[in-house]
């Protein structure tokens, strides 16, 4: 009788739709994934559940049972399941088995996966140069194809096309996982937060408060904190105006308020200076920086040495929270300052401490995505530009005991490239770049414009993974090297499961 029982209410409640609310990925959904995430109601006494996955659309018992690619078995009422395809549908159902109850079995669930050209391995592929052994089984986000890979190089996840946010030509920047269980990216001066599906589920008010204008012009990175409030860069136009030194020689001054209120119809040039900004879950802001701040406190570039600037490049940040100061990287005056948190005075200045961007003998030029190691060594991706013919590197430094003075090399890595870059980088320019510091003490490193690798390495300076994302070129019939901003990592399974779910990150 309680057999009879629960096995009309399972299908009243399956006819009622009850269930089918209940039930996701929902009926019918398309999914930017291809490692699934799946919910269905709980039985109402112990048990385990068998779900049964089929490659295509079928609503006939027959048919289903031919086409099953996959079983699994949970004691849960979830599961995560890998389905081989983009651009497919799939069917699957939920057998109960529950202590006392003959099996019972769900209805016919549907989805499909989406597709881009970028999860189209006839289109983009990540090839590998050097398989994994260490860390096999990490995924790396690619911001250049906006897409989720194995170490295998076998897309698993893409950024979709969001109206109105991202588009097919969208040059997405930063694309990382979060310590929420959340994927966070900038793209076209705006930034946000999303969940392992695509929903935006926060942004920024980008209203100008810190810039003084009418938006923030976010950029480059967006960074949740252990808090859960969000770091981002900004952008700030600022006057400025060359003041004579001595003949031939004139010194980059920023203009004071009080000059501008002075002058009202006097126009002035522009520059753009970085901000730091964070912001609570609100989208109040309650802490901020800006560069311009202490550049006005100093004499910035001359004219002689010079020429042309419009843009101190703030092109990276970095939020030592255990010693509560911020780095900011500045690219086209080759400086890393350090600036304490919350109190937002510059303690230290790294790099070119010259009035000159022609840098000769220093540490790093043009350098890109400053880091600090779990020892507390400041790292970044150094672009190398002043010495083109050089590879650009991976730099880790130490910082003066006293406070004082500049950083000290303690290891560096340069990938041993086969031939001469040196034309085709003074053509196309060097831009991004970027290092992150793995569990064991290794760096994912993603090369920058025009290489395209992207590789782990140990401090042996032995590879441990390599791989070149290419494009085919259907015209050229060949495949052609690209160039990502950069590539972020989630270093388990474990934590790819965590973004699935939306559940907190384990601190890698």
């Amino acid at each position: 009788m309680h057999r009879i029982i629960f096995a009309i209410a399972f299908l009243l409640s399956l006819a009622t739709g009850t269930i089918q609310a209940q039930v996701r990925p929902t009926e019918g959904s398309q999914l930017n994934y291809r490692i699934v995430g799946l919910w269905f109601p709980a039985a109402a006494t112990p048990g385990t559940y068998k779900i049964e996955i089929a490659d295509g659309y079928y609503n006939d018992p027959a048919l289903f049972q031919e086409n099953i690619t996959r079983t699994l078995t949970t004691k849960t009422n979830s599961a995560i399941a890998e389905v081989p395809q983009f651009g497919k549908p799939y069917t699957w159902r939920i057998t109960y088995n529950t202590v006392g109850h003959a099996a019972t079995q769900s209805g016919f669930y549907h989805f499909y996966t989406g597709t881009l050209p970028s999860v189209d391995t006839h289109a983009t592929r990540l090839r590998i140069l050097k398989k994994a052994t260490k860390y096999a089984g990490a995924y790396v986000f690619c911001d250049k194809s906006r897409a989720m890979y194995t170490l295998d190089g076998a897309p698993v996840w893409y950024l979709p096309n969001l109206p109105g946010i991202v588009r097919d030509d969208a040059e997405v920047r930063d694309l990382k996982i979060s310590p929420k269980g959340t994927i966070t990216f900038v793209v076209n001066n705006k930034a946000y937060e999303i969940n392992y599906s695509g929903e935006v589920i926060w942004e920024p008010p980008n209203d100008g408060e810190v810039s003084g204008d009418i938006e923030e012009r976010y950029h480059h990175e967006l960074t949740v904190l252990s808090n859960g409030h969000y770091m981002v860069l900004g952008n700030e136009l600022v006057a400025w105006e060359w003041a004579k030194n001595a003949p031939g020689d004139s010194s980059l001054r920023l203009v004071t308020d009080e000059q501008l209120k002075n002058a009202p119809g006097k126009v002035y040039p522009k520059i753009s200076f970085g901000t730091v900004i964070e912001y609570d879950t609100a989208g109040k802001v309650v802490w901020s920086w800006k560069s311009s701040t202490y550049y006005r406190q100093t004499t910035l570039l001359h004219n002689k040495t010079v020429k042309n600037i419009f843009d101190s490049h703030e092109n990276a940040f970095y939020f030592d929270e255990k010693r509560k100061n911020v780095y900011v990287s500045f690219k086209n005056f080759s400086q890393l300052m350090k600036i304490k948190y919350p109190e937002g005075k510059v303690t230290n200045v790294y790099g070119n401490t010259s009035d000159t961007d022609a840098l000769v003998n220093t540490l790093f030029c043009h350098q890109h995505s400053c880091k600090v190691s779990k020892k507390g060594y400041p790292y970044l991706f150094n672009n190398n530009i002043c010495h083109p013919e050089k590879t650009p590197t991976v730099v880790l430094m130490q910082e003066p005991a006293s406070g004082k003075g500049n950083l000290t090399k303690i290891w560096e890595y340069s990938y041993p490239y086969k031939g001469d870059f040196t034309e085709k980088r003074k053509a196309e320019g060097t831009s991004g770049g970027n290092a992150i510091e793995l569990p064991g003490g290794e760096m994912l490193v993603s090369m920058c414009n025009p290489y395209g690798n992207v590789f782990i390495v140990n401090k042996e300076k032995q590879l441990l993974w390599d791989a070149l994302l290419e494009k085919w070129n259907d015209g050229q019939k060949k495949w052609v090297t690209q160039s990502a901003y950069r590539y972020s990592i989630i270093t388990s399974r474990k934590n790819l499961e965590h973004l699935i779910r939306g559940e907190n990150i384990d601190r890698q």
